[in-house]
């Protein structure tokens, strides 16, 4: 009886915490970012990868991410190669480009794809680009 009592307590807590909406789950302090937000996802942003369409196996390459939009973005840019792939972060400011390096460790004779998204802070919408890097063997 005690065992049956838990188990539907359990499942009625889990199935409660389902039911709750999305506004209750969020952190404290993501909350209190959105508030001070005064106008969120009101600019668009264009995020542009320039990077070698074709690099010889063991050599390592540097991949330009260009977030563009009307005042200076400012966020986060995830950067990954492959499905499986190394995932790199950084952080935009003011709409500076950034780095990243790749290149060491990819098999030669494939194909990868190359996606940068960015995650925009605020007032800037999120916003993404891939491209195909083939990779030579020596």
């Amino acid at each position: 009886m005690k065992r049956t009592l838990r188990n539907v307590i359990a499942s009625s807590v889990a199935m409660g915490s389902l039911l709750l909406p999305a506004a209750a789950i969020v952190a404290p302090q993501a909350a209190d970012a959105a508030a001070k937000c005064k106008y969120p996802d009101s600019v668009t942003t264009d995020t542009k990868i320039i990077y070698p369409t074709v690099i010889l196996k063991g050599t390592t390459h540097t991949a330009r991410v260009n977030v563009d939009g009307k005042g200076g973005p400012n966020g986060t840019v995830q950067f990954t190669i492959g499905r499986h792939g190394n995932t790199q972060t950084a952080n935009v400011v003011n709409g500076k480009p950034v780095r990243f390096k790749f290149g060491h460790g990819l098999k030669g004779g494939r194909t990868y794809v190359m996606r940068a998204k960015f995650f925009g802070n605020c007032k800037w919408r999120n916003s993404s680009d891939q491209g195909k890097v083939t990779v030579l063997k020596r």
